[in-house]
């Protein structure tokens, strides 16, 4: 998730073009197995749930740290070092947070 977040803030206008055109996605585009990066989070996911790390829906956990990637991102490459001083601080919190209240229960789906 933080390499995700880092090559949005190294190429921010790629990432611009690619996720926040404004443009609906159409359904091969949304997070979901056809999505490499989706993918690769849903792997992720599905070892710690295997390993006890995580609990609940893997499709849930899943969408939830796809969005918290995507959020962090387009924090920093919208408002750059807002909202703290170091972009890669802010990007290491958001995830930490976001896996913090994952591992506090269950996810539920979705």
């Amino acid at each position: 998730m933080l390499a995700f977040v880092r090559y949005a803030q190294d190429d921010p206008v790629h990432y611009r073009a690619l996720f926040m055109s404004g443009t609906p996605a159409d359904k091969a585009d949304c997070p979901d197995e056809v999505n490499p990066a989706y993918r690769l989070v849903a792997e992720r996911v599905a070892g710690c749930l295997e390993q006890g790390v995580l609990a609940g829906d893997a499709t849930a956990i899943s969408t939830v740290l796809w969005t918290t990637a995507h959020g962090a991102a387009s924090v920093l490459v919208t408002f750059g070092h807002r909202p703290a001083d170091s972009p890669d601080a802010y990007a290491a919190a958001v995830v930490d947070n976001a896996l913090a209240g994952l591992r506090a229960r269950p996810a539920t789906r979705l």
